[in-house]
């Protein structure tokens, strides 16, 4: 019975230590063209992409609503318009793609008092991580 015990705390706490790994980031370049590569200690493309949309709405809240919660589940293009009264209609576009290990999502959009603006985000697997290119763009 306690050999049973400590095997299911022993498997939870590695449950636990993978669903924290750890994400780190590096700026490869900077301005109106932001490059950032980021690690993430495992090999999960959606665990991966939650920790970095966690770190990007951290970081700027108002991005919450620019990066999907979750991956998608197979690849899609997706267009939302809102109307802001005197700026006219916000269009924003999220083009996903998934393929074999590989994950890349590219949002677009603006309306008339903002500059169209966007980000890209490429996954892919590699040796038990997942190497996260991120790009955003501001014109």
């Amino acid at each position: 019975m306690k050999r049973k015990i400590l095997l299911l705390v022993l498997s939870l706490g590695a449950t636990a230590t993978h669903a924290a790994a750890p994400l780190s980031c590096k700026t490869l370049k900077s301005g109106f063209h932001n490059h950032q590569r980021c690690v993430f200690a495992g090999n999960s493309l959606e665990q991966a992409y939650r920790a970095l949309r966690s770190r990007l709405v951290r970081e700027n809240p108002t991005l919450a609503p620019v990066f999907p919660a979750n991956l998608p589940a197979q690849s899609q293009t997706r267009t939302r318009k809102k109307d802001n009264g005197d700026c006219g209609i916000n269009e924003r576009t999220v083009e996903f793609k998934r393929g074999n290990g590989t994950a890349s999502m590219k949002i677009s959009g603006g309306n008339d008092c903002v500059a169209e603006d966007g980000y890209e985000l490429r996954l892919r697997q590699e040796r038990g991580k997942t190497i996260i290119d991120h790009h955003s763009y501001a014109s």
